[in-house]
């Protein structure tokens, strides 16, 4: 599994340009940090390990282990 530095190095500009085609990007209320949050949590539940609790904390993430 990717930490959210190694992923987001690698989805950068796909997110950017999935924003502008989507227009979200121009929407007032659109908050780009939470957008790729709930996107890195989908891919630490889809590719990570079942169960993990991901914590979006500003530009860190902390990934919880299933118990």
């Amino acid at each position: 599994m990717l930490t959210y530095e190694e992923w987001y190095e690698l989805n950068e500009s796909e997110l950017h340009c999935r924003f502008a085609e989507t227009g979200a990007d121009r929407e007032m209320d659109f908050d780009i940090e939470d957008e790729i949050c709930k996107l890195y949590e989908q891919y630490v539940r889809t590719f990570g390990m079942e169960g993990s609790d991901v914590y979006c904390l500003g530009n860190g993430y902390i990934v919880h282990p299933p118990k």
